[in-house]
């Protein structure tokens, strides 16, 4: 596990070291991920990123296997949607433009709920789209 920063949030990156036992090749030809996952973390937005959270990310790194970033974001009260929500969206932006993998949005809880109002929110303003 490594953190660095990404637009300016801090980004855990968690990736398996090994092939998996399937032997399975990445898109770019070589051992490794075979998908990139944007995971946010539960915690009801008070809470910080726990071993629990560890545990999913390290498994779900091994077994997919896939390289699994998860931006940590500001915690309740700073951290209301409004400010939050565009952030995300542009951290995502950014994080997809560099993977080489497919790329997926998960969340647990709290977290799920960053992802689906992302999408939402992309889905309405996407062009030819009608809000309603």
């Amino acid at each position: 596990m490594s953190l660095g920063f990404r637009s300016g949030w801090p980004c855990y990156e968690v990736s398996a070291r090994h092939t998996s036992a399937k032997g399975f090749q990445s898109n770019r030809g070589t051992s490794g991920p075979q998908a990139e996952v944007r995971y946010l973390h539960s915690g009801a937005y008070i809470e910080e990123i726990g071993s629990n959270h560890q545990s999913l990310i390290e498994q779900l790194a091994r077994d997919v296997p896939a390289r699994v970033t998860v931006p940590i974001y500001p915690l309740a009260p700073r951290g209301a949607a409004a400010r939050v929500l565009p952030k995300i969206t542009a951290l995502a932006g950014t994080l997809t433009e560099r993977a080489a993998d497919p790329t997926f949005f998960m969340g647990d809880s709290a977290g799920a709920g960053w992802p689906a109002r992302r999408h939402s929110a992309c889905e309405t303003s996407a062009p030819g789209r009608r809000n309603g």
